[in-house]
Parts: C-alpha cells; sequence; structure tokens
C-alpha cells in the first residue's frame, strides 16, 4: 500500500508540499519447483518534501525514512565445508519450504533516513547558482543464523553517517560559449559493533570541476576538467598488543573528458567522447576481513590496492526519424587497476558456519561493448522497442577474459492500446519477451559453480482506466516469466543455491483522489 498526499498553499504563491509513505509485505518466494524458506519481507517507509519556487530563486526541504528487514534464504547456511560443498554443487535445496510471512534468523535490517535541503538563485545575468546538502544515517544490521542459542544481538552491526555537499554555478553564456563550475565534497563516519567485517572509519573527500560547451549550427563540442582528493582513515585492534592502530590512504587523481555532437542531418545526430575517470578503493576493498552473511561469502580486503584509473572512448548514432526512433552506442574502456571481488576457490570455517572466500584484487582490463534501443510506431495504437545489450571484458594482467560480467541481453516488448473500449478507458496491452544468453567469456574453474544457462523470459502486462462514479480509478496487471521457467542469473551469488522466482504477477489499483 502506497499513498501521496500533496499540495499547494495559496496564500503563498509557489509554496508546496508533498508527503508520501508506502507499506509492503512480502512471503517466502517461489521457483517453479520449491518455495525458498526464509524469503520473506517487511518494509515501511514514508518521505516529506516542503519547497518554495520563485522564478529569481528558490529551495526544497526533503526527508525520507526507509526501513526494511529481509530474510536470508536459509539453504545458503552450513555448518561444516563439506556441507556447503554438497549445498553449492545440489541442484534443489535439501530443506523444501513452504509459504509463509514469518521472518526468521538470517536476516538482514536495514534502517535508512536522508535529509536534504537544496536551494537555488538566478541572477540578472541569468547565470545560476545550486547549492545541496543532505545527511544520510544508514544502519545495518545481519543476523546470522542461530539454532541452539536464545542470543538477540546481531552478529553484524554497521552505523554510516554521510554528509555531502554540492555547490554548482553556472555562468553567463557569452555568444556560443557556456560552462559550468563547481564542488562535490564528502565526509563519512562508521561504526561497527560485534563481528567483523568492516572496520571504524573516517572518510573526506572533496573535488572540483569545470563544464564547458560550445554550440555552433551543426555541432556541438563539450569538454572539463576535474581534481579529486580522498583520505581515509580506519581504526583497527591490532590482535598481538591490544592496541588501536590507525591505517591511513590518500588518494588523488586529475581527470578530463571531451567530446563533440554532429547534426548529420535534422533527424540524425553522431557524438564521440573520450575522457579519462578514476575511483579510489572503498574501505570495505581495503580492509574486508569476515563473514558478509547477506552476500553467502567470506570476504578478504587487500591493503595494498591503488586507485583504478580509466580511459574510456565512446561513441554513438542518434535517429529520430516518423516512426522511428533509436540509438546505437559502441564504447572502449581501458582501466589500469579495476577491482573486483575474486573467487578463492576455496573454503573458511567459522564459528558462525561455512562459507565461499572471496578476496578483493585488482587487475588491468579492457572493456568493449554494444547498446542499442529501437522503438518504430508501426500505427498509431502499434509501438515496438528492441534493447540489446553485448558486453566483453578482457584480464589484460591474466590473459584472458574477466569473471563476474554480465551476459548479453536482448529484450522486446510490443504494445497495443486500444483507446477506450465499453466503460475501459485508455486500454492498452503489450507482450514482451527477454532473452539472456550463457555467459560463456570466463576462465576455466575461476569460480564456485560454472555460469548456468541462458534463459528466455515471456512477460505481459496491461492497464486501463474506469470510473466509478466521478472517482477514476487506474488499473495495471503485470505478468514476468508467465512460462514459469527455472533460471538462475549468472550475476546473482545465490544462483550458488537456488533458482531464481518462478511467475510473478502483480495487479496494483491507483486511485487519484482529487
Amino acid at each position: 500500500v502506497s499513498g501521496i498526499l500533496d499540495g499547494a498553499v495559496k496564500k503563498v504563491p509557489g509554496l508546496a508540499w508533498r508527503l508520501q509513505g508506502t507499506v509492503r509485505r512480502g512471503g517466502n518466494a517461489r521457483t517453479p519447483n520449491y518455495w525458498l524458506e526464509n524469503t520473506g519481507l517487511a518494509e515501511g517507509n514514508f518521505s516529506a518534501t516542503v519547497g518554495y519556487t520563485r522564478p529569481s530563486f528558490g529551495g526544497e526541504v526533503y526527508y525520507s525514512q526507509f526501513n526494511t528487514r529481509l530474510g536470508i534464504f536459509t539453504g545458503t547456511h552450513a555448518e561444516s565445508i563439506a556441507d556447503i560443498e554438497a549445498a553449492i554443487a545440489r541442484k534443489v535445496p535439501l530443506t523444501r519450504s513452504y509459504f509463509s510471512y514469518d521472518i526468521r534468523r538470517p536476516y538482514q535490517q536495514v534502517a535508512h533516513g536522508l535529509f536534504k535541503a537544496s536551494a537555488y538563485k538566478v541572477f540578472s545575468n541569468y547565470s545560476r547558482l545550486d547549492v545541496v546538502f543532505a545527511l544520510q544515517r544508514n544502519v545495518r544490521e545481519e543476523y546470522d543464523f542461530q539454532s541452539l542459542t536464545a542470543r538477540t544481538n546481531p552478529e553484524l552491526y554497521l552505523r554510516l553517517i554521510s554528509h555531502t555537499l554540492d555547490v554548482i554555478y553556472r555562468h553567463r553564456a557569452a555568444g556560443n560559449y557556456s560552462g559550468t563550475v563547481g564542488f562535490n565534497g564528502i565526509t563519512q563516519g562508521n561504526v561497527r559493533e560485534f563481528q567483523m567485517l568492516i572496520p571504524n572509519f573516517r572518510n573526506y573527500g572533496g573535488g572540483g570541476f569545470y563544464m564547458g560547451k560550445y554550440v555552433l549550427p551543426k555541432v556541438t563540442f563539450e569538454g572539463g576538467l576535474r581534481y579529486d582528493y580522498r583520505w581515509l582513515r580506519a581504526y583497527l585492534i591490532d590482535n598481538n598488543t591490544a592496541q588501536v592502530i590507525r591505517p591511513t590512504w590518500s588518494f588523488s587523481n586529475l581527470t578530463a573528458t571531451a567530446g563533440a555532437q554532429v547534426n548529420l542531418a535534422e533527424d540524425l545526430s553522431w557524438s564521440v567522447n573520450a575522457g579519462t575517470a578514476w575511483r579510489a578503493p572503498t574501505v570495505n576493498e581495503l580492509l574486508s576481513e569476515g563473514v558478509h552473511q547477506s552476500a553467502v561469502a567470506y570476504e578478504r580486503g587487500n591493503p595494498t590496492l591503488h586507485s583504478e584509473r580509466a580511459l574510456n572512448l565512446s561513441t554513438s548514432l542518434h535517429l529520430h526519424r516518423g516512426r522511428l526512433h533509436g540509438e546505437v552506442g559502441l564504447y572502449e574502456n581501458n582501466i589500469s587497476g579495476y577491482i573486483y571481488l575474486r573467487p578463492d576457490l576455496r573454503y573458511v570455517r567459522t564459528v558462525r558456519g561455512s562459507y565461499p572466500s572471496f578476496t578483493y584484487t585488482q587487475v588491468d582490463t579492457r572493456f568493449r561493448g554494444l547498446d542499442l534501443s529501437l522503438t518504430w510506431e508501426v500505427a498509431d495504437s502499434l509501438t515496438w522497442t528492441t534493447k540489446v545489450s553485448v558486453i566483453s571484458a578482457w584480464n589484460k594482467t591474466l590473459h584472458n577474459y574477466l569473471q563476474l560480467i554480465p551476459a548479453n541481453r536482448w529484450e522486446n516488448t510490443v504494445r497495443y492500446g486500444f483507446g477506450s473500449v465499453g466503460f475501459l478507458k485508455k486500454l492498452y496491452v503489450s507482450v514482451g519477451n527477454l532473452l539472456v544468453g550463457q555467459q560463456t567469456r570466463v576462465p576455466a574453474n575461476s569460480d564456485y559453480q560454472a555460469p548456468p544457462p541462458g534463459y528466455h523470459l515471456l512477460n505481459a502486462a496491461a492497464g486501463f482506466t474506469v470510473n466509478a462514479g466521478k472517482q477514476p480509478l487506474h488499473v495495471t496487471l503485470t505478468g514476468s516469466n508467465l512460462t514459469n521457467v527455472a533460471y538462475r542469473d549468472y550475476m546473482d551469488r545465490f544462483r550458488y543455491f537456488m533458482d531464481e522466482p518462478g511467475r510473478n504477477v502483480t495487479v496494483r489499483l491507483n486511485i487519484p483522489i482529487q
């Protein structure tokens, strides 16, 4: 159940407000062949906004609170290494289940609060200043499987407080030239309790940038420079001396981008872009050491990691001709020091059970890919949309394919709008399919389980509006995996243990109240 209530204050032109709230409850999910024990969810969230808008200035204050409890599939828990090996090798979970709303250990609980205040000022010379401040508080708790104890504390508790500040100034255009200068800042502090996964830490960062645009009748040029600095200090206990140690890292980098868009015809344009990018390693990549229950893993960090640095090249064609709209893009990204979580191909036994082991590692890589989207309005009421995504990643350090990369995808949707049919208004029906190939571009024996076969899903949707007296009711019906295909997705860690959920049908009723 979700509701939105908004309005304006008539006595104060430009002042408006909005309230939103959602409550969700779900029981155990079901694959085509069996129920998944302890996979329910319970969620409650709300948000409130007040905004004031005038031609030359304005602002907004926003607050949201998100709370959720998510069950973790019981079949992922194993006491011994032999048990976890058997669970991964098993095609069907050993423990069969049934439908239930109960959420028992193991589960994770997340509470996320966000406060955001923004303001803008438009000056007499048409330049504009935007300022956004945000404060986030994220508390994550993981409750592990406990069979012989009445323990109520979580095994993992993390509380992360983040402050961010964005200041952006769009200066007055000078003829065909315009530009934007800005600053982004962040500070974070993490507190953990109970079991170790990541340590307490403090994190500071800031970056300044300038982007410029020059517009000609048939060509638009864009370019920019950015400098970033990151500082991280962790707080650890030395197991031998019981003393607090404070390892510290700092990272900085200068990046640049340049691109152009050429109007080849009134309805056809071509764009090309080249740029550098970077990313500093995060605290979990540097210092993880422990069980990550919701990811079914024992994770290890690597304190010797350095920043990722990339050179990105991309080009694309954009077509808007009559009833045909499409875009095709090609890209190549070369990344020095690409960081990923590599399977160690061994298991770790802890007091909390046995888990597959993963370690953050760093290699040089090359990503190449193609993205295609095309929409054809076959007739006034009939539309066909197709999307294709192809990606290949090469590990230049090991001279082999890079693992844990999405497989190729092809998605099609046909939509027909009937208009009004009797008392049904705005009636439409759509049918679509999703084809995901098997990921064959992986090194041999590089994971705990070989990539699963590809799969094909059939989806459909329908919707209409009906009037109950003067009250309109909007009804939508959606269905995914309608043929109830049993499949596993390569990018889902839980594929080691279970199939993806099967057929899912959702009915939504939206009631606008004036």
